[in-house]
């Protein structure tokens, strides 16, 4: 048996290919992006295993895997989580099926302003001279303080003028990475948008924001 992140070789090559379950999250209705989104392994054909969870796109907690049938049956006999869970509650499949629905009716267009109202907030962090390891355009955008910055004074400057972010606090994180992580939704404004840009704006005159380095969180 082949654990999850062991490698299995193919039956035609001496290479193998790892095989990871990771962090995946779907962006605005119904695209899987993440580090780890798309994922292949092989027994004598290739074959791709994709995972992904709603909870950020559709607020749902409800999650997927697609894989071969000989895996999936494999999956039911050999991952507890699979035999000791109990069904998907009803709420998360109700708000999975109207998220698919939003999705088929104009998904188009709530993914293209997503994509714009992120362009829009890269662009000023950029402008700034601001670090973001942000270099795909993603809406879920990282900002670390600077050296000796202190996170919780941010975040009362943010919470004050009307930003609600999530925190990324030592030791959740190492020392060089403490921060915090801004997501952007198609549901924000362009009115919100320049107040989150004011406020980043802000952060950066007081020097809390890590400066970019040579050749570190450079825009794509």
């Amino acid at each position: 048996m082949v654990e999850f992140g062991q490698a299995w070789p193919r039956r035609d090559s001496r290479e193998g290919v790892r095989l990871h379950l990771g962090d995946e999250r779907v962006d605005a209705l119904g695209h899987l992006h993440g580090e780890m989104s798309l994922l292949a392994s092989i027994v004598s054909d290739v074959h791709v295993v994709l995972v992904g969870g709603f909870s950020k796109a559709y607020s749902s907690l409800l999650a997927f895997i697609t894989l071969p049938t000989p895996w999936k049956n494999l999956v039911k006999v050999g991952a507890p989580p699979y035999l000791y869970s109990g069904p998907s509650p009803t709420a998360s499949l109700a708000t999975g099926f109207a998220g698919f629905d939003v999705n088929e009716a104009r998904g188009d267009a709530l993914r293209a302003e997503l994509h714009r109202l992120s362009a829009r907030v890269l662009s000023h962090v950029h402008g700034l001279g601001a670090m973001t390891p942000n270099t795909s355009g993603y809406p879920i955008i990282e900002l670390p303080l600077a050296p000796g910055r202190d996170l919780a004074d941010v975040a009362r400057t943010l919470w004050s003028r009307g930003i609600y972010v999530t925190l990324a606090p030592y030791p959740m994180v190492p020392r060089d990475q403490v921060g915090f992580r801004i997501q952007i939704t198609a549901a924000h404004t362009d009115a919100q948008i320049d107040q989150l840009n004011h406020t980043l704006t802000e952060l950066w005159t007081r020097g809390d924001l890590r400066a970019v380095a040579p050749g570190e969180g450079e825009a794509p």
